[in-house]
């Protein structure tokens, strides 16, 4: 599926798509500083009655798109058919009534049929296929092969552009796709901005119906985009006030109801920490605020309690005895931790931007990762940047002697590939015709890990040993996807002049029936 959207995928998740689309908004402030002339426009889209709005054609097209059995887009489909619904009132049920679209509310299959749907939407976005050569989208300033046009969670979209041409071909493929399958626009909930907006800008977009106008608005204006309060020129203003008053109003809850001061304490980690969690992930938030928010919690749990000392009790240790934590420590490991787990991502696209504003620190490009980590290990202090997040974070764990390290290889190219450039340069020192592959996976009877082991043997028609080793592989417990990666590396990486006899594990099935047409016609 298209890497742009996040939505119901293993591993996906709403901070991705905000990690894109704040990357994209550091790298252009970063552009701008040498670029006087480069624009940038994000368009936010609502839509109306999302998944009431599915049709059934859609469904259908959208599953023989991605080539599922003929059986199984007429289970989807029967759900649909001759499908009937009723409200409940105070004076019982109404009557029936046909459902004449919508995917069925309430099936956990719903939400899968509908990305399905939004992949070729984000598809033709990047790739526009009524226009000849368009490939819009942002492109990185110190990574030029990476260029992204959109990022999406479901139904919430948003696109980006880097002029005004690009913008309004983009637009045009969204209007094409819901005026085929039926889908409207919310224009009054769009939120569409230009980096170099003026007043009375002409640079408006239609509604589906062409009878509404979406007029950009200033970059300072804020919106909030998956459940975060943010704005084009990064001012965090508004999400600062929202954090703000989640502690205020639950100060003032706790004051109203008389809240018991253990009740308290579970409150902040169960009700309050998890709503400011977005906030305190994404947001500019300093640990001046942090300290005082935190010294806000601790001074009411205290006076419920009737603590004379509430003014005078050590922030640290009242958060140690009392199992609270730290807000800025708190702040400052979710952080860590998202940088961790994007700077190691490939696949999605927030991994790769993520790369390249990390770069863009050292004032280097995406491909020079260790020469840029190798640079701030040798520094003794990281400035703070307010246009840059990960300074924040690259500062605290300076503070606290933790360092990133990078491993030989760039991120870029996936393990398999790099293997089989090994094998393949192997083989070829061994100025052999003919070879032998031995393949097999390895996992856990019944285990529920991610990961799982794969390993090669190579040798000559000589049983001399050519190339041997072995890779992790994401098999979620199933062995036939360990085995199924390490055969396909191999014949991946064997030229195809070369013979080969791929040796299989027992447990799969022979060369000479299924595995010949996953692999094709191989020795």
């Amino acid at each position: 599926m298209n890497s742009s959207q996040r939505a119901f995928l293993k591993d996906g998740s709403t901070s991705q798509c905000l990690n894109i689309a704040l990357n994209i908004l550091e790298d252009f402030k970063e552009k701008s500083k040498t670029a006087q002339d480069c624009t940038l426009f994000l368009l936010a889209y609502d839509q109306e009655k999302a998944y009431d709005s599915v049709q059934e054609y859609t469904i259908r097209a959208s599953l023989e798109r991605f080539n599922l059995p003929e059986i199984f887009i007429s289970f989807v489909l029967c759900n649909l058919r001759n499908a009937t619904s009723c409200f409940k009132t105070f004076y019982g049920p109404t009557r029936e009534f046909q459902v004449e679209t919508s995917v069925r509310q309430g099936d956990p299959l719903s939400p899968l049929v509908y990305i399905c749907i939004t992949d070729a939407l984000h598809e033709g976005i990047s790739s526009n296929p009524l226009f000849e050569r368009s490939r819009p989208g942002y492109t990185f300033h110190n990574d030029l092969d990476l260029r992204i046009a959109s990022c999406g969670y479901a139904d919430d979209l948003v696109t980006f552009a880097e002029s005004w041409e690009d913008q309004w071909m983009i637009h045009q493929w969204i209007l094409d796709f819901c005026h085929v399958h039926a889908f409207k626009i919310n224009v009054s909930k769009c939120k569409y901005f230009i980096s170099d907006w003026k007043e009375n800008d002409p640079r408006w977009l239609p509604s589906v119906d062409g009878k509404s106008k979406i007029f950009p608005q200033p970059p300072s204006t804020p919106f909030r985009y998956l459940g975060l309060w943010l704005s084009m020129s990064l001012d965090w203003c508004k999400q600062i006030e929202v954090l703000n008053k989640y502690v205020m109003d639950w100060r003032w809850k706790a004051y109203v109801a008389k809240v018991d001061a253990a009740q308290l304490k579970t409150s902040v980690i169960d009700y309050l920490l998890p709503r400011m969690d977005i906030g305190l992930l994404h947001a500019n938030v300093t640990a001046k605020m942090c300290n005082s928010w935190l010294s806000t919690v601790i001074h009411t749990i205290c006076e419920r309690a009737q603590m004379n000392n509430a003014r005078s009790v050590n922030r640290a240790a009242f958060c140690l005895l009392a199992a609270i934590p730290d807000f800025w420590c708190r702040t400052q490991t979710s952080r860590s931790t998202d940088l961790l787990v994007n700077l190691n991502t490939n696949y999605c696209q927030n991994g790769r931007s993520t790369v390249a504003c990390l770069c863009a620190l050292g004032g280097k490009t995406s491909k020079e990762l260790g020469a840029v980590i190798l640079l701030l290990n040798k520094k003794k202090s990281i400035k703070v940047s307010s246009t840059s997040r990960m300074s924040s974070t690259l500062a605290y764990l300076k503070s606290v002697n933790i360092e990133l390290s990078c491993p030989k290889v760039g991120p870029g190219t996936p393990l398999p590939v790099r293997m089989a450039q090994e094998i393949r340069q192997a083989i070829t020192k061994a100025l052999g015709t003919s070879f032998i592959a031995y393949t097999d996976g390895s996992t856990k009877a019944r285990s529920k890990e991610p990961n799982s082991g794969c390993g090669i043997y190579i040798t000559d028609d000589k049983n001399q040993v050519v190339w041997s080793g072995g890779m992790s592989v994401r098999a979620d417990g199933n062995n036939f996807i360990a085995e199924m990666a390490a055969a396909a590396t191999v014949v991946m990486a064997v030229p195809p002049e070369i013979s080969l006899q791929l040796e299989l594990s027992p447990r799969m099935f022979s060369l000479s029936e299924s595995a010949s047409a996953l692999l094709g016609e191989r020795g």
